[in-house]
């Protein structure tokens, strides 16, 4: 993964909190609204223990939109944070695997709505997802709305930018990793075994997964639907089967 930006912003105030207490990014700046709201003398606080360099400005509305953009919804308070460090994915399946832990990844190959691939990051988060792999092209990136979608996530789960989606997930196989595909016309979820080294793949929000991506996954897997509904949004598709590969892999 090449990472272009040295610096990004973060908004929200849980996103903001997240990555505070997480610790693993240097901060540069916190930016907060000049009205008080109640959280903001234990985010004062916080910042003051956890980053004492950080530099504390205090902005008017529009000098916050100028900085987060109009359809952000910043709460009140924006971090300028370092960028996130390069992951390798050879990298991180040989951490995992010395760690004596079968690696359980996320592709989203094609998810353009950010709202959608922030919600994709906190579930893969809660499930234990070793890294998100997402594509450098045609696809939402790691912007204000995702981090705050996601509520922190992103301290938690590293996000993967490839150049070809089909490569990484032939490369993956190499490794030893099983390719699980959603798609409607799969098996279903609670007749598949989902333990083991293993990726899912999660398609795009309209089209579902690409052919060739589709062609390259070991097992296409669904959600039983009961007729009444076709499809469900990408999001919640992606927490359904995280939560059932969970369950599969705690063995209950």
């Amino acid at each position: 993964m090449t990472i272009v930006k040295q610096e990004v912003i973060i908004t929200g105030k849980n996103s903001v909190f997240e990555t505070i207490v997480a610790g693993k990014r240097r901060i540069y700046s916190l930016y907060i609204l000049q009205d008080e709201k109640p959280y903001y003398r234990e985010l004062l606080s916080l910042i003051k223990k956890k980053s004492p360099r950080t530099k504390i400005i205090r902005v008017d509305a529009d000098e916050m939109v100028g900085l987060v953009g109009e359809t952000v919804a910043h709460q009140g308070v924006a971090i300028l944070v370092e960028a996130p460090k390069a992951v390798e994915i050879d990298d991180m399946l040989d951490q995992v695997q010395k760690e004596g832990r079968d690696p359980f990844l996320l592709v989203a190959a094609g998810i353009t709505d950010p709202h959608n691939l922030g919600a994709i990051l906190r579930s893969s988060a809660a499930v234990g997802v070793d890294a998100v792999i997402i594509p450098k092209q045609r696809s939402a990136s790691l912007n204000p709305t995702v981090s705050k979608v996601a509520a922190g996530a992103v301290e938690h789960v590293p996000v993967i930018e490839v150049t070809n989606i089909n490569n990484t997930l032939n490369a993956l196989k190499d490794r030893g990793l099983w390719i699980y595909g959603a798609q409607s016309s799969g098996k279903e979820i609670y007749d598949v075994d989902l333990r083991g080294p293993m990726v899912l793949v999660i398609g795009s929000e309209g089209k579902g997964l690409p052919r060739l991506t589709a062609e390259t996954c070991d097992v296409l897997i669904s959600i039983p639907m009961s007729g009444k509904v076709e499809s469900l949004n990408a999001s919640v598709a992606a927490g359904v089967i995280l939560y059932e590969i969970y369950r599969q892999r705690r063995g209950n």
